[in-house]
């Protein structure tokens, strides 16, 4: 009547009464069924009432006492234990915890990989199930089918289908959670697993138990409070481990027994029995069945596979840092040792951010050069393409009790926040195949990182011309025009920073063919690529502070198109004491997707050979390299933060000449709500312009360079003949590969130069005169690839004065351009000028008044 009706206290009354009277009657099955029933609390969690303290210890109390005697008189303990009702055990929170923990370094100042633990919280599993495939992807060549993650940590949150594996005497961690939901107190104690375990058909039966367990001693478990029990296995031969359930002893405490209701013993009675742990997995909802049913994926988290021996990694860190600032550059030591016993056949390691983060087992150094062309290897930093790098061992194995040393290089972001390094060791063990046959470690750390400097980076394109330095004893050398590079530094740093003043120490730079060097600042204006000069201009920046930077690019001749061109202007003596600073540069080209990214899709030409390129597809690239800067640009710089000195570096990236970047860059801030459009019913379709092959003219201003030889000034004399012939001439440069036809235009605004030419003079308040050119003004000139035409220049003057060369046009077409095409102006302007003087007249006659 009572039943499935929320009336907790009437259907306790009745269920006491009924286990009051069985008791007397001695039917302790049936007394122990009703007593079952009032401190069963999983039926009751949801009521909308409860008994009181004093009456629940009354139900404990008789339960405890009927169970008592249940067992003594009834219970065939051939069975096992029977059930307890209590404390409530969340078998889905069940965690099981595979291998030996990260044992804690003895030396100070080490710290041991974070790895997994029972303590380790909440875990960004997709990140690491990430990682592992790119590794898996690495060692294999291909990603598997159906990808199974090594996991190491199970628990309700895993893809828990497969059994999890163990190696041969090491352990296996499980982690209950018991809950006391009465509001009397409750006495836990000799809590350890029930499971059963099958050897491989190999085994020989030993004497010694086959796996050893642990016993929890015991706890007092509160009321309505909850307690985390660890209880360890540690297998020592192969087989399966199924661990069932737990066992354990239940009593009332000591300080409800120590003042007993009357009529009751004062001795506490204590009784054992067990709960059974049933584990399932996630409910399926992909087919119409499993939508119409209530269908669980199956969950083998306590159906644990002993494998034999394999290794075992340790990996301690010393220095490791918790703040950076901005674009610090940070080394830690890394010690990675075999604690297995078992060699080490292969060793990976997977890096969550590799354009931040690498570990190096060896230091290299670039030559103190201004300029130079770095080697395959050195410029392959450049190119990763996968977040996997290999660690090398020697002799190609890591032998049990040997230790690899390295120093895990650290980059802080450009922008503040949390840093979160996630590193994931990968190591097989020689001669096993088959499942099982790699083992994983991950270490995590999060570094706080605070501003520091903000850049802003802008590539200017020159009108002066510039040979291209080789580093290679060769005659050959391309004219090619230059470009400015200026920076803007700010201490954005914060005022309470605990570095609040840095230093600019020097700028440098990789690209392909471009590098910096610095303006006329250095002796006798001459540079040398081989021997570097010290500006001695240190730039120190407090807060707020600013300054401004600007070197010259040149173009060097680089062959291969596989290494950069490395280039440094330092501004001080001091060198930075950091070997490998030069990679993070480099390695601010790699382009990764990010990791959770989904991967693009198979591209449905990547097998289709494409045909040999037109010479239009020739010429736009000869245009696009010409317009291409491809530079890394790169401010070192130096602070001090308790007592110590920091260095660090910012790089920002520059594609095309003529761009300009910022870092950190900073968020588009709406004053105000934008104004939509229209919402259109039909959409409109404007027909798509046909897309030229050949770039705009904007990216065509700078295929030729002109530059004038001619004579800084002159005299003549006027009053003997009012005519002065200039004679110049100009230097047309084709800076690109295609082969260009000029048109040059001396009389610009197109007068005859019969009826006179515009004025020239470049100053006043001078009178106005003209300045006659002689010949042909216009002019067609055919420049081969990287060639140089000399035009030959002749003008008359008719006064002195200072008289301007660079009233010109230049119009550049290509020569196998298409009659679409128009001829581009070139920006080309010369800033030259002569000076004529009136010659001083010698007078033979002398008179004496």
């Amino acid at each position: 009547i009572y039943a499935t009706r929320g009336w907790v206290l009437a259907e306790d009354h009745i269920h006491f009464t009924l286990g009051k009277q069985a008791h007397h009657l001695k039917q302790l099955t049936e007394g122990l069924a009703a007593y079952n029933s009032l401190v069963d609390q999983r039926t009751k969690q949801a009521a909308p009432s409860q008994q009181s303290p004093t009456q629940q210890m009354t139900y404990i109390r008789e339960f405890i006492n009927t169970y008592h005697q249940y067992i003594q008189q009834e219970w065939d303990s051939a069975s096992g234990l029977p059930c307890l009702p209590l404390p409530l055990i969340d078998s889905q929170a069940t965690t099981i915890l595979l291998g030996s923990p990260q044992e804690a370094p003895t030396s100070p100042g080490w710290t041991a990989a974070s790895h997994v633990s029972l303590d380790s919280g909440a875990i960004a599993n997709d990140r690491w199930f990430a990682l592992e495939r790119e590794l898996v992807t690495e060692t294999q060549g291909t990603l598997p089918i159906v990808f199974r993650p090594n996991l190491q940590l199970l628990n309700k949150d895993t893809p828990n289908t497969q059994s999890p594996m163990v190696p041969v005497n090491e352990p296996v961690l499980v982690e209950l959670i018991m809950s006391n939901p009465l509001a009397v107190s409750l006495m836990i104690t000799d809590v350890q697993l029930v499971f059963t375990f099958k050897a491989s058909g190999d085994q020989e039966m030993a004497s010694d138990p086959q796996v050893k367990h642990s016993m929890f001693k015991g706890f007092n478990l509160p009321a309505g409070a909850q307690e985390k029990v660890r209880l360890e296995l540690y297998p020592a031969c192969t087989g399966q481990i199924l661990i069932t359930g737990v066992q354990y002893k239940l009593s009332l405490t000591p300080d409800l027994v120590a003042a007993p209701p009357p009529g009751s013993t004062a001795v506490p009675v204590v009784i054992e029995g067990q709960q059974a742990i049933e584990v399932k997995g996630p409910r399926l909802n992909s087919t119409a069945a499993e939508k119409c049913n209530v269908v669980y994926a199956s969950d083998k988290r306590l159906e644990i596979t002993v494998v034999p021996p394999l290794a075992r990694l340790s990996v301690i860190f010393n220095n490791l840092p918790h703040i950076l600032s901005c674009g610090e550059l940070h080394s830690a030591d890394v010690a990675i040792t075999n604690t297995g016993p078992c060699a080490i056949s292969k060793l990976l390691l997977a890096i969550s951010d590799p354009n931040h983060i690498y570990l190096s087992t060896t230091e290299s150094a670039l030559e103190d050069k201004h300029v130079l062309t770095l080697n395959e290897s050195e410029s392959v930093e450049s190119r990763v393409t996968k977040r996997v790098q290999p660690v090398t061992l020697q002799d190609g194995v890591l032998k049990p009790g040997d230790t690899i040393r390295g120093k895990l290089w650290l980059h802080a972001p450009s922008l503040p926040g949390a840093f979160d390094v996630e590193l994931l060791f990968y190591l097989e063990t020689q001669n096993t195949t088959g499942k099982g046959r790699y083992r994983l470690l991950r270490h995590f750390t999060s570094v706080y990182v605070e501003r520091s400097l903000s850049l802003k980076v802008s590539s200017l394109i020159s009108q002066s011309l510039n040979k291209s330095i080789s580093n290679q004893n060769s005659e050959e050398t391309k004219n090619t025009h230059t470009a400015n590079v200026v920076v803007e530094a700010v201490n954005n740093s914060e005022v309470d920073s605990a570095c609040g003043t840095y230093t600019v120490m020097g700028v440098s730079s990789n690209s392909k063919k471009w590098a910096i060097i610095p303006h006329s600042s250095l002796p006798d204006n001459s540079y040398t690529p081989g021997c570097p000069s010290i500006l001695n201009s240190e730039q120190v920046l407090g807060y707020g502070e600013s300054c401004h930077l600007c070197v010259k690019c040149i173009q060097q001749q680089n062959p291969s198109a596989k290494k950069l061109v490395f280039s440094q202007v330092p501004f001080s003596k001091s060198q930075i004491p950091m070997s490998s600073w030069w990679r993070f540069t480099l390695r601010e080209r790699i382009k990764l997707l990010e990791l959770l990214a989904d991967p693009p899709p198979p591209s449905p030409t990547a097998d289709h050979i494409p045909p040999p390129p037109t010479q239009a597809q020739k010429d736009t690239e000869h245009i696009l390299s010409t317009n291409s800067i491809d530079m890394v640009l790169t401010v070192l710089w130096k602070g001090e933060r308790g007592g110590h000195t920091i260095w660090g570096q910012h790089s920002i990236y520059l594609e095309n000449l003529g761009n300009s970047a910022s870092i950190p860059q900073s968020p588009v801030i709406l004053t105000g709500e934008e104004e939509k459009p229209p919402v259109r019913i039909i959409p409109e379709t404007p027909p798509s312009p046909i897309q030229s092959p050949v770039p705009p003219p904007s990216q065509q201003k700078h295929l030729v360079k002109v530059a004038a030889d001619f004579p800084q000034g002159m005299e003549h004399d006027f009053l003997a003949n009012r005519l002065c012939c200039l004679e110049f001439v100009l230097l047309l440069y084709n800076c690109t590969a295609c082969q260009l036809s000029a048109h040059l235009n001396l009389c610009p605004e197109g007068i005859s130069n019969s009826n006179g030419n515009s004025s020239s003079h470049m100053y006043s308040p001078q009178a106005s005169t003209r300045l006659l050119y002689v010949g042909g003004t216009v002019r067609k000139i055919s420049l081969v690839p990287w060639g140089c035409s000399k035009v030959p220049v002749r003008a008359l003057v008719t006064t002195p004065g200072t008289y301007s060369l660079g009233n010109f046009t230049l119009t550049a077409l290509r020569s196998h351009a298409t009659v679409s095409e128009s001829p581009v102006v070139q920006n080309c302007q010369l800033q030259t000028a002569v000076t004529v003087r009136q010659a001083v007249r010698v007078d033979h006659h002398h008179h004496n008044t």
